[in-house]
């Protein structure tokens, strides 16, 4: 974790191991610093006791949340290590949820106005909640909001069932094929891969009743161009559909929430966040402040969490 502080035109920077930054932090509470917490595990969570055990976040992620809940005078900052896969938007969503100011490339610190960035970013405000990204997760982004203006297009129905479609698509991301079990009948019918999802929720904290359930996966399949007819057995990539479209292998944790509610949440953000796009750092790494208005966070941290 590195803090940095600047004096007029001294600037101070300190490294500091996680297992003092509580203390140390206790210690700046106040001063203007802001923190920046190196990330270089490959996920922001796993299930270390095994696939059907509790998911943990990453030391990293959950070290980010602890330092972000014990003050609001300080910016945390996700450095990302540029030789790990970039954070989709699924992960920066939960990183702003999480009370994380930003998400940058660690390849951006020698840039000319980083810093400034840094300093006078202000993640809060009266009327919403920001998030400074630098660097590759800016396209994560991007692709998301394409994705969910996509789904107004092309999702059969009125769009009561598009948080059921986000749902199903963060639980098949979670699993390596939709493989069901042989038996007579169309294996791979929409009816048989929503008992096979249905069967997986202890590691996919995902259940939706089966009528629902097989009305999403024909959505997901149309929305993704999955093919049908004599190549419907692909049906069972959709987990790989899933990835490929930015829903992360292993989802994010954020305290507060389960494996299950988490999900609901992150797609109301998704839905109401504002990409401001700002010039390039350096001429050429993409900046974006993702905004969300704060009646929406404190309805997340204050009200109903079903």
């Amino acid at each position: 974790m590195q803090n940095q502080r600047s004096r007029g035109t001294l600037l101070e920077y300190e490294l500091v191991p996680p297992s003092g930054a509580e203390k140390r932090l206790a210690t700046i509470s106040g001063s203007g610093a802001i923190v920046l917490v190196s990330m270089s595990e490959p996920a922001l969570s796993s299930k270390p006791n095994g696939e059907t055990e509790q998911r943990v976040a990453c030391p990293s992620f959950s070290l980010a949340q602890t330092l972000a809940a014990r003050s609001n005078e300080l910016a945390i900052f996700l450095l990302r290590h540029s030789d790990q896969p970039p954070l989709v938007a699924v992960d920066v969503i939960a990183a702003m949820m999480a009370g994380v100011a930003g998400v940058l490339d660690d390849r951006v610190l020698p840039c000319d106005g980083l810093l400034p960035l840094l300093f006078d970013h202000h993640p809060i405000t009266t009327r919403t909640r920001s998030m400074l990204v630098v660097g590759r997760s800016v396209d994560k982004l991007r692709e998301v909001k394409t994705m969910l203006e996509t789904w107004d297009q092309n999702l059969s129905g009125d769009g009561t069932m598009d948080q059921a479609c986000w749902r199903a698509a963060i639980a098949l991301a979670q699993l390596d094929r939709l493989l069901p079990l042989p038996s007579s009948g169309d294996r791979y019918s929409f009816v048989r891969l929503a008992q096979t999802l249905n069967l997986r929720s202890a590691t996919t904290a995902f259940r939706l009743t089966e009528s629902d359930l097989r009305k999403v996966l024909s959505m997901l399949a149309d929305c993704w161009r999955v093919p049908t007819g004599d190549e419907r057995a692909d049906r069972v990539r959709l987990p790989q559909y899933a990835r490929d479209h930015g829903f992360p292998w292993n989802p994010p944790v954020v305290q507060g929430f389960s494996d299950g509610q988490l999900p609901r949440r992150l797609y109301d953000a998704a839905r109401a966040m504002e990409l401001l796009e700002r010039d390039r750092l350096g001429g050429e790494l993409s900046r974006v402040i993702v905004r969300v208005p704060n009646r929406l966070f404190k309805r997340l941290h204050k009200g109903d969490r079903s």
